[in-house]
């Protein structure tokens, strides 16, 4: 970014107007500057959702030009995105081989590379190498561990208790609670299933 960038978060549309190269304005579907508002407020949420920071002045001053770019990277993304012939060559990235007679094309993994049968690399969350770039160097350090649990086939969620337990000391219960004297039905199996003992 060769214009200077302002210390603050989130960027405007006018920022990221004079950051970008795209003309908003000639895309095959036209941005006027509310619409691409309504594309900034969403690229911001889904950065601060992704990144698990705020998207504000607490940003750490060393990561303000990162948050910009990304912020920017994302517009971008999100506006090319719903351009109409992007549904017919958004899965173009996902192809790693192609042939057509004689013509044989391999193409790598997004966002890895191989090397030896193995992976390496940054894993992807963003299909965009920059943004992904910008998005892992922006990951709160819990983040950064929930994005590695989830692209690599783990729960983020494994050691976090689903339920709760409490224990209950039953030495005086006598079977009959809340049933009064005898009134009810009971049963050794019915009580213990509904009462918990």
């Amino acid at each position: 970014m060769s214009v200077t960038t302002p210390a603050t978060l989130p960027p405007t549309v006018a920022d990221i107007k004079g950051w970008s190269r795209v003309d908003f304005s000639s895309l095959d579907s036209p941005y006027s500057d509310a619409d691409l508002q309504v594309q900034l407020d969403r690229a911001v949420d889904y950065l601060v959702v992704t990144t698990g920071r705020a998207w504000d002045d607490t940003m750490p001053p060393p990561l303000v030009p990162i948050a910009q770019e990304a912020t920017q990277l994302r517009v971008e993304q999100q506006c090319f995105q719903s351009q109409e012939d992007y549904a017919e060559t958004s899965n173009d990235e996902a192809i790693q081989s192609f042939t057509a007679g004689n013509y044989s094309e391999t193409r790598r993994e997004p966002g890895r590379t191989r090397y030896a049968g193995l992976t390496t690399g940054i894993p992807t969350i963003n299909p965009n190498e920059w943004l992904n770039h910008d998005i892992w160097l922006l990951c709160t350090s819990q983040m950064q561990e929930y994005w590695g649990l989830a692209i690599n086939g783990a729960s983020p969620f494994a050691g976090v208790a689903a339920i709760e337990t409490t224990e209950v000391d039953w030495g005086n219960y006598d079977g009959l609670y809340p049933y009064s004297y005898g009134v009810g039905m009971r049963s050794l199996l019915v009580d213990p299933m509904i009462w918990g003992a």
